[in-house]
């Protein structure tokens, strides 16, 4: 970005002044045009930049806290490191923006669109594309996709994708954002409200998402490996594809499958699960049939286990600082194969600092009589 054009300060409010006209549909007013200019670090607190144009912009750095940015168009502009602490950014086009680093607590970024995007230089000497043509073609590396068009000829395109890298958004509204294929990596999103928003193929790896709300979420082949998901029902979102941890290694695989098989068998063929003594941090056995499984001194820190069945399973002595047990209990009373009655209480009891241990404090009846009747538990 060091070819954008510095804007001075008094320029920029005499922007904003006719920015304000125009938003009250009062004489001499115009909305505001800062595409492709150079204001970074500038102190923008509470600015009105609500429908402006904002496109490919350097805005590095900015404290835009509490600021006005509703269905502004930000595509592609680079807005590290700035503090957009309560800012309103509702309906904002957000394509391919920058924001590594950057400060978004208690922001409102209901309906924002955060996905890839790709910015169009505009030259006299190329071929014609109408707004309409470049805001429809596909997405792909080479395409238009959220491209910046005014009617006028494209020379080259930039694509960028969203970089939300160690960005903090505590609290921050999101709800109904396309966040699809954004980098979240180390973001920081406790409390936030992710209701309704699209993260497909967004890597989330090493997030904060202690007590995120996250019903109808969409992670469809989301990087989840080594994220926090703390105080978090993930039972209405969409987890499909997602990865909680590379994938499992084909010895775990075949283990986990040989003892679906023998629930399913009754235990007339398969193999019951028996891990001792492994490190299976971050694994992903969400939707497994676990019933009877045994993890004895197991490391299973920041584990994933949303939707599967865990009934009799053994985690004694196990490492379960950070698992995700979400939805899992629902299945406890669900199991075709198991009586209620026998239903395996667990405890946490911490052992230092930042971890925990789980242990059994109900008896577990023999294994032998895991298997009842369908009728027991109809």
């Amino acid at each position: 970005m060091n070819d954008l054009t510095p804007i001075p300060v008094e320029d920029l409010n005499n922007i904003l002044i006719r920015h304000r006209r125009w938003r009250k549909s009062l004489n001499g007013g115009k909305r505001a045009d800062l595409s492709r200019r150079d204001f970074a670090r500038m102190s923008l607190v509470g600015v009105d930049l609500s429908h402006a144009a904002v496109v490919g912009a350097n805005l590095r750095g900015c404290d835009l806290s509490e600021a006005d940015l509703e269905e502004a168009d930000l595509l592609t502009s680079d807005m590290g490191e700035c503090k957009l602490i309560k800012a309103r950014l509702t309906g904002a086009d957000m394509r391919g923006t920058h924001l590594k680093a950057t400060r978004l607590d208690s922001a409102d970024l209901r309906s924002a669109n955060l996905c890839d995007g790709v910015l169009i230089t505009l030259s006299d000497h190329s071929p014609e594309f109408s707004k309409d043509e470049v805001s429809s073609a596909n997405s792909t590396d080479d395409s238009l996709r959220g491209a910046a068009s005014n009617d006028t000829n494209a020379a080259d395109s930039r694509a960028a994708k969203t970089d939300l890298t160690g960005a903090s958004l505590r609290g921050a509204n999101v709800t109904g954002a396309n966040l699809a294929n954004a980098n979240l990596t180390d973001a920081d999103l406790e409390g936030a409200n992710l209701r309704d928003v699209d993260l497909t193929g967004a890597n989330l790896s090493g997030a904060n998402l202690n007590g995120a709300t996250l019903a109808n979420t969409k992670l469809v082949n989301a990087n989840l490996v080594g994220a926090n998901f703390g105080n978090v029902d993930l039972t209405r979102a969409d987890i499909d594809g997602a990865i909680f941890k590379h994938e499992l290694s084909a010895g775990i695989r075949a283990a986990v499958g040989d003892h679906e098989v023998w629930i399913r068998s009754k235990g007339e063929s398969g193999e019951r699960l028996l891990i001792e003594d492994a490190d299976l941090t971050a694994v992903n056995l969400s939707r497994r049939d676990l019933s009877g499984a045994s993890f004895a001194m197991v490391v299973l820190t920041s584990a994933n286990f949303p939707r599967s069945t865990l009934c009799l399973t053994n985690f004694s002595k196990c490492t379960l600082s950070r698992a995700n047990f979400s939805d899992a209990a629902k299945h406890f009373s669900r199991s075709s194969l198991i009586a209620p009655a026998v239903i395996v209480i667990i405890g946490v009891v911490p052992f230092s600092p930042g971890n925990s241990r789980i242990r059994v404090v109900a008896s577990i009846p023999p294994i032998s009589g895991m298997f009842t009747s369908i009728n027991t538990t109809s």
